[in-house]
């Protein structure tokens, strides 16, 4: 838990939407048979959005905190 404690706000924030972006790029190789990871890919580009949005979000935070 050493390395989450280091890590700010928007630090936690980018790499959720980070992994969420990631995850979203990567349905086409999920296998058929992960009924838990159906929800991904039938929704990639929702992921790719959203992951997108807090990507863009915690940059917006860290540039308005550090201005």
């Amino acid at each position: 838990m050493s390395i989450l404690s280091d890590l700010d706000f928007e630090s936690i924030v980018f790499l959720g939407g980070l992994f969420v972006f990631l995850l979203g790029m990567g349905v086409g190789i999920i296998p058929q048979d992960l009924e838990f990871l159906q929800f991904a890919r039938n929704n990639s580009f929702g992921l790719l959005s959203v992951g997108g949005l807090l990507m863009a979000g915690a940059v917006g935070i860290h540039l308005y905190k550090n201005k």
